[in-house]
C-alpha cells in the first residue's frame, strides 16, 4: 500500500487484511525476540499466530501441513521485526487522498477484530477501495480456501 505511493504504475491494488490496526499483547514482541535468539522458530511462529489470534488452531495446523511451512520456519527470525513494524504503523489518510488505484480489501468473516479494524481504516483512507468478505475464512484463506481467494482477486483484476 505504501509502495503504491512511490509509483504511478500500480493499476489496481489487492490487500488481504492489512495489519494497520494491530497491537500485540504486553510482552509479546519481547517473547518473540527471546524465541528467535534461542532458535525456537516453531514456538516463535506459534506465539505470533496463536497467542496473537492471527490464526485459529485449525488454520495453524493447515499451515504446518502446507509446503510453505519449512520456509516460514527458516524465516521466523524476521517475525519480531515485522511485529514491531506492525505495532508502530499508523495509516495517514491524507497521504492517500490522491491515490487513484482501485483497491480490493479482502477480509475473512472469521478474522479477528484487529483485522476488521485494519480493513476499515484502510477502506476509509483510500478513495477507491471496496471490501470483499471471504465467507467462513480467517487470516489463512490462502491455504484454507485458495480457490475462493483466487476467484475474488481474479474478478477484481479482470479488465
Amino acid at each position: 500500500m505504501e509502495a503504491s505511493l512511490l509509483t504511478r504504475n500500480v493499476g489496481k491494488l489487492v490487500l488481504y487484511e492489512p495489519p494497520v490496526a494491530f497491537s500485540y499483547a504486553e510482552g509479546s514482541i519481547e517473547r518473540q525476540e527471546r524465541l528467535a535468539a534461542a532458535g525456537r522458530a516453531d514456538k516463535l511462529l506459534e506465539e505470533v499466530f496463536l497467542a496473537e489470534g492471527v490464526l485459529s488452531p485449525e488454520d495453524l495446523a493447515a499451515l504446518r501441513a502446507s509446503p510453505t511451512w519449512l520456509e516460514r520456519v527458516a524465516l521466523a527470525w524476521t517475525m519480531p521485526r515485522e511485529s514491531c513494524a506492525d505495532s508502530r504503523y499508523s495509516i495517514s489518510p491524507e497521504r492517500f487522498a490522491n491515490m487513484t488505484a482501485p483497491t480490493l480489501l479482502l477480509l475473512g468473516t472469521e478474522s479477528g477484530d484487529a483485522f476488521r479494524a485494519g480493513v476499515e481504516k484502510v477502506r476509509a483512507a483510500l478513495p477507491d477501495a471496496r471490501v470483499s468478505k471471504l465467507e467462513g475464512q480467517g487470516h489463512a484463506a490462502t491455504m484454507t480456501a485458495p480457490k475462493m481467494l483466487a476467484d475474488e482477486v481474479t474478478r477484481f483484476l479482470a479488465p
